[in-house]
């Protein structure tokens, strides 16, 4: 439907947002290390107003190293924006967290990113 907004954010380091209506499709890629197996890790960004899930939003992403699956990782989204990342392995070397995936929101629209 060519009547529905759509934005794109990038404001977040290793954050891509993109909405679609009430729709929110967003991708989160990072390299982190020095990681301890079932510890929450809070500081991976916030997504930005315009952009928020309307309920707690879950999801599991993949952990690689270069070409090879090491395993996973938890994730989520609050109504804030806060986001929250738990891996399943303890590691000190780079691992590369990915993750996407579709939610809704009730958010005002982001006009200043109208694309």
């Amino acid at each position: 439907n060519s009547k529905l907004m759509k934005s794109k954010n990038t404001s977040q380091n290793g954050w891509t947002f993109y909405r679609v209506g009430n729709l929110v499709y967003f991708t989160f890629a990072k390299n982190i290390s020095g990681v301890v197996a079932n510890h929450r890790y809070n500081n991976q960004g916030t997504a930005p107003s315009g952009y928020r899930p309307n309920r707690l939003y879950y999801s599991n992403g993949m952990r690689t190293d270069r070409d090879v699956v090491n395993g996973v990782f938890f994730f989520e989204i609050a109504t804030n924006g806060v986001t929250g990342i738990i891996s399943t392995a303890t590691h000190n070397e780079q691992q590369s967290y990915t993750v996407s995936g579709c939610y809704i929101t009730e958010d005002t629209f982001p006009t200043a990113d109208k694309i």
